[in-house]
């Protein structure tokens, strides 16, 4: 089964964010619930954005309209079980990765990994899914994360080499014990 979701409804959202949508809104038993669920975690769906209760309320109900066939399974109180079913893909994936040595780390729905290993992970984990899915083949693609250099540095270094700027008057209390 494909669905197709309306690119213009999410513009503002990103791949997981929408996803959070999804599962909320099958989740849901109401409109009203699924909008307060949205209300209390304003800043995770619109942190750049200051828009009121009712500007938020129209775009949910937009998104809700224009993805039908996607938006018929909402409000039905199904509980898909996600954070379950992420956690068991999880567990065997890790079942295959530490005996191998490799670094493995999930932190909320998401699966961090070397990349020096992305391809053992990548199959690993497709034949994990298409026996958890019941499906033949499952193509996967991943994300990249930013390069993280870590330079090791003692703990006064980060006070007295700085890059943010001082105010004069901390300046000045510092030169009086050099």
């Amino acid at each position: 089964m494909s669905i197709s979701l309306k690119k213009k409804d999410l513009e503002n959202f990103s791949r997981s964010q929408i996803c959070n949508l999804i599962v909320k809104g099958i989740n849901s038993k109401s409109f009203k619930s699924f909008f307060r669920s949205i209300l209390q975690e304003k800043k995770k769906y619109f942190d750049t954005e200051n828009l009121s209760a009712k500007q938020i309320k129209r775009r949910m109900e937009i998104f809700i309209q224009d993805n039908q066939p996607l938006s018929n399974y909402f409000f039905k109180e199904y509980k898909l079980q996600w954070e379950e079913f992420l956690n068991e893909v999880f567990y065997k994936l890790l079942q295959k990765c530490v005996p191998a040595n490799i670094p493995v780390f999930m932190i909320k729905d998401k699966i961090y990994f070397s990349t020096d290993f992305s391809r053992l992970i990548k199959e690993n984990l497709e034949k994990i899914l298409e026996g958890a899915l019941g499906l033949k083949k499952i193509k996967l693609s991943y994300v990249e994360c930013l390069s993280y250099n870590f330079k090791s540095r003692g703990f006064f270094s980060n006070i007295l080499k700085s890059d943010t700027p001082l105010s004069k008057r901390y300046e000045q209390r510092i030169k009086q014990f050099k």
